[in-house]
Parts: structure tokens; sequence; C-alpha cells
């Protein structure tokens, strides 16, 4: 999964303490089996947050930034959650599914999970950002 998905569009201002800190954030993504626990998936990345998309929408922000923007068209972020599914299509001998997708975020953090089965197996996705430091 890609964490960082760019696409540039415009949008308003967001409402007062409803963004993201600018600067630096650590990312980090954790896949795991829950019917075979032990061996977490974990991907991390440092994303840097410009000044000026910080002053975007918090969804638009989140999308574009630090979540797969596929899942925007069925999720909601707004006053501090992160709540709606992931519509994801079949692939191979894996069938559609609506997955749940459910979180909290406020300026300098945010957390996503999202759980779903996949060959019969139940796994658990949580991608946790924290902001690191500040702009320079």
């Amino acid at each position: 999964m890609s964490l960082l998905a760019l696409t540039l569009i415009g949008l308003a201002a967001p409402a007062s303490g409803d963004h993201f800190l600018p600067g630096l954030w650590q990312v980090q993504a954790m896949t795991e089996c829950v019917d075979i626990p032990g061996n977490p998936q974990v991907q991390r990345e440092i994303q840097s947050l410009s000044a000026r998309n910080a002053t975007r929408p918090a969804e638009w922000v989140f999308f574009h930034q630090f979540y797969d923007a596929r899942a925007a068209a069925h999720v909601r972020v707004a006053n501090g959650k992160i709540e709606g599914y992931y519509a994801r299509p079949a692939v191979d001998d894996v069938s559609a599914q609506s997955i749940p997708v459910t979180g909290s975020y406020a300026p300098d953090r945010f957390r996503v999970i999202r759980r779903f089965v996949v060959g019969g197996k139940r796994f658990r996705q949580t991608v946790d950002g924290r902001w690191i430091s500040p702009a320079r």
C-alpha cells in the first residue's frame, strides 16, 4: 500500500482547528493477521507536510498526503473523526469487499484502523501518524 498519494487539487481553507501541523511526520502502517499472530508487516515513512498544504482542510491533507486516496470516496474526515468504508475491488481470487474504516485525528496525530478478510483469514491494518518536528 502506498501511504503517500499525490494529487493536486484546490479546496477551501479548513475550519479553525481542523487541520494538521506543518513539518515532518512519521507515518507507520502495520498489517497483521488476527488468526496467526506474531509477524506483522510494518512500513514506516517520514513525510514532510508543507506550510501551504497544512492550511488545507484535514480531509484533503489526509487523502493526499498520508493515506490511500482511493478510500476518499466513502470515508469522511471531519471534526476529529475518521469513519466510513473502503470499497476494495476484486483482485485475483479475492472478492470485492466493503472494509470499515474508523479512526481519529488531531493537529499532531492520527490513527486509522481497518479490518478485512483475505483467503478466510482476518487481518487488521493500523496506520498511525504523528508530528515529529515543525516546518523549517
